[in-house]
C-alpha cells in the first residue's frame, strides 16, 4: 500500500472513523489518540503492506484494534479515567451517590468478611480484585480450576443474596 492511499482513506473516513474510536473508548480525547496511534501504525507498515488502493478496510481494523488496545490497558493498568471537567462540575445530588456507593461498599465488605468462608474471600479477591487468572490462582491454592470456579461462584452468589435482601449479623 502507498502512503498515498493510506492519507488519502484517513482523511476521506476522519469522521466515520473518529466516531467508531468514541463509541468504543467514550471519551473524544482518547478517540482522538486511538486514530493517531492507528495511523502510525500503519505509516510505519505502508510499504510492507500490499493491500492497493482501498486502505479503507485496513484502517477501520487498525482503528478498532487500537482502541481495544487502549481498553485492555485501561483494565490491566485499574486506572479510571474521569473528566475533570465533569468532576469539577460536582453538585449534592453527586455527593449523595457517593454516599450511596460507599454505603454498599461497606455492606458488601461486611458480607465477604461475615459469610464468606476464608478460601471464598481469598479465591475472590486474588480474581476480582488483583485481576489474577484462574490457572494462576488454582496453582496458588492447590485446587482444580473447576473447583476455584465453584469457589467464586458460590461467593458471588453470597454476596448477591445477601445484598438483595438478608440482614447482616
Amino acid at each position: 500500500m502507498s502512503k498515498e492511499s493510506l492519507i488519502r482513506s484517513f482523511t476521506a473516513g476522519r469522521l466515520r472513523l473518529s466516531q467508531m474510536a468514541r463509541r468504543l473508548l467514550a471519551d473524544s480525547d482518547d478517540a482522538e489518540d486511538a486514530l493517531q496511534d492507528a495511523f502510525v501504525r500503519l505509516w510505519t507498515h505502508a510499504d510492507a503492506l500490499d493491500i492497493g488502493s482501498d486502505a479503507d478496510p485496513l484502517a477501520t481494523a487498525a482503528v478498532r484494534n487500537t482502541c481495544i488496545d487502549r481498553l485492555r490497558h485501561r483494565s490491566h493498568s485499574g486506572v479510571c479515567y474521569v473528566d475533570i471537567d465533569e468532576a469539577s462540575e460536582c453538585c449534592a445530588d453527586d455527593a449523595g451517590q457517593v454516599e450511596e456507593q460507599r454505603s454498599r461498599l461497606e455492606v458488601v465488605e461486611q458480607i465477604i468478611d461475615t459469610r464468606l468462608t476464608p478460601l471464598q474471600r481469598r479465591v475472590l479477591r486474588l480474581h476480582d480484585v488483583e485481576g489474577r487468572s484462574y490457572t494462576e490462582i488454582s496453582h496458588m491454592e492447590h485446587i482444580s480450576e473447576q473447583a476455584l470456579r465453584q469457589h467464586l461462584s458460590r461467593a458471588r452468589k453470597a454476596i448477591r443474596e445477601c445484598f438483595k435482601g438478608c440482614s447482616i449479623n
